[in-house]
C-alpha cells in the first residue's frame, strides 16, 4: 500500500501520444516500415502467381524481371524497418 498508483494507468503506452519517447517513435516507425515492405512482398507473390497462368514465355520473362526489382526493394524496406525496431528497442 506504500506505493503510489500510476496516474495514467498500468500500461506504459497509456501515457498519451505527446509523452512518448523518441525511441518509442522509432519502434513505431520501424513497424510501419516493415509492414510496408511485407505488403510489397505480398504484391510480388500475387503477381507471380498470376504469371503462372500466362502462355507467352517472353512476356512472362519481362514481367518477372520487373518483379525481381520490386521483390528486392520490398525485402530492403522490410529489413530497414526491422533494423529501426531493433535500434529503438536497444536504445
Amino acid at each position: 500500500m506504500g506505493r503510489k498508483a500510476r496516474r495514467h494507468g498500468a500500461l506504459p503506452w497509456a501515457r498519451g501520444w505527446r509523452n512518448r519517447s523518441r525511441m518509442t517513435w522509432l519502434v513505431i516507425l520501424g513497424t510501419v516500415t516493415t509492414l510496408i515492405g511485407l505488403a510489397g512482398l505480398f504484391v510480388c507473390i500475387r503477381r507471380a502467381a498470376a504469371l503462372r497462368r500466362e502462355k507467352d514465355q517472353d512476356k512472362v520473362k519481362r514481367q518477372l524481371q520487373g518483379l525481381v526489382a520490386l521483390n528486392m526493394g520490398s525485402v530492403g524496406v522490410a529489413g530497414m524497418g526491422l533494423a529501426l525496431v531493433i535500434v529503438g528497442l536497444l536504445l
